[in-house]
């Protein structure tokens, strides 16, 4: 499938694709909740004279939505009756007034965006419009504000999209994150219309591997954050791939998130939601990425394994010797496995390594020697039957005794607004 093509298929496809339908749900909701109260009336009496399209933008506001919920004042109503909206999404930090409350909302530490930002963001949406233009053009229409802030993993704020100040440095990153930010808030509004979990999915779980669990079990997400999850992760491998891109980690992520949700996850979702994650992997496969066996996921646990060990150089034991019986405990998994395998010269030079080296790096040069030897880079088992067990172990026990030691930051824990492809109320 060429450029048009995928752009087509997600961004047209309905009812997923094309969300003018799910937008005039939403407002006409949140028209009938401004109805309830005098600030709100005097808004509706602002807006009545503008197009649909016109009241989306200020209605959609995370701002307004936030005062409807009673998470703001409702003074904050009557100021964004005499706002004029732009017709694309406002940046954090430029304007006074009641966009101070949006930290608070957040949970996160927010930055005023230098020219820098300014340049990186302005560039990034411009890579989307040209990749692509009609699916960017759909998810866009779904944000009010963007901001710069410390970190992407916070509370969901609808309308509202975060992009971490340290992807801006990498354009790559930076159009990656404000694409999958933008369509998390276009799914949510769609699964408004069209809920895509049914009401006991909030107790079901889909594994993250890739996911460090810290102590509050950070890789066992629910039901409606694999679809959203998912949902970015396919149009991110789509994106890497039509720009030439390295989409392996967002394909592997989606192909597992989807062989969950239609095998152990599929009773968590509505006939709209099975609807949704079929279309999706019949996009994923036209990536043209060859797929993983069915079930591996060593890959993605090695993934989490470099992950923590990045953690850990940047935490407060990164040099200290109460990582030593760890690093040996991980060696000997390590050891068993490569001596099934007869990988006699890599052996060697693990052990030699894991004598100098900090745990941060001696767990990347694990890392790569494991991938190195897997044929395909994903799996051990063809080559050494239980190997995959055995490492699974070993970083299911290293993350545990990580997090217990606060070699790590710990997972910030997620306060539910609303979530995204969720069934409300």
């Amino acid at each position: 499938m060429d450029e048009q093509g995928f752009d087509a298929v997600l961004a047209r496809g309905r009812p997923f694709g094309d969300s003018g339908q799910a937008r005039d749900h939403v407002r006409e909701g949140i028209e009938r909740s401004l109805a309830g109260a005098p600030e709100g009336r005097m808004l509706l009496a602002a807006v009545a004279p503008l197009d649909a399209e016109e009241r989306w933008r200020v209605l959609a506001d995370p701002l307004v939505r936030a005062a409807l919920r009673g998470a703001l004042p409702p003074q904050v109503l009557h100021t964004m009756a005499v706002t004029t909206p732009a017709a694309g999404p406002r940046v954090w930090g430029l304007r006074r007034g009641p966009d101070e409350h949006l930290p608070a909302l957040a949970e996160r530490t927010l930055y005023v965006p230098g020219p820098r930002e300014h340049a990186a963001l302005r560039a990034a949406a411009r890579t989307l419009r040209t990749t692509l233009p009609r699916v960017w053009d759909g998810a866009v229409r779904h944000v009010r504000l963007v901001a710069v802030a410390d970190e992407h993993d916070g509370p969901y704020v609808p309308g509202a999209a975060f992009v971490e100040r340290a992807a801006l440095g990498d354009p790559a990153a930076a159009a990656g994150r404000l694409l999958y930010e933008a369509l998390r808030q276009k799914l949510a509004d769609v699964a408004e219309a069209r809920p895509l979990t049914v009401p006991h999915a909030a107790h079901a779980t889909v594994g993250a591997p890739w996911e460090p669990p810290g102590l509050c079990d950070a890789d066992a997400w629910d039901t409606a954050r694999a679809v959203t999850a998912l949902h970015g992760y396919v149009h991110l491998a789509v994106l890497h791939t039509l720009r030439g891109g390295d989409g392996r980690t967002a394909y592997e992520r989606a192909h597992h998130l989807g062989e969950q949700l239609t095998t152990t996850g599929r009773d968590g979702l509505t006939p709209a939601g099975r609807l949704l994650v079929a279309r999706l992997g019949r996009v994923l496969a036209a990536t043209g990425h060859p797929p993983p066996p069915p079930g591996a996921v060593l890959h993605l646990l090695l993934d989490r394994y470099v992950r923590e060990a990045a953690g850990v150089a940047a935490g407060p034991l990164a040099h200290d010797s109460l990582l030593l019986p760890q690093l040996r405990t991980e060696m000997r998994a390590v050891r068993t496995v490569l001596a099934a395998l007869g990988a006699w010269t890599e052996l060697g030079e693990l052990t030699a390594a894991q004598r100098h080296l900090p745990f941060a790096e001696a767990r990347r040069r694990i890392a790569t020697t494991l991938r190195r030897l897997a044929p395909d880079g994903r799996s051990l088992e063809p080559l050494a039957p239980g190997a995959d067990r055995t490492l699974r172990l070993m970083v299911e026990h290293g993350s545990r005794e990580l997090a217990l030691l606060g070699a790590l930051t710990p997972p910030r824990p997620r306060t539910p607004m609303h979530r995204p492809g969720a069934r409300s109320g």
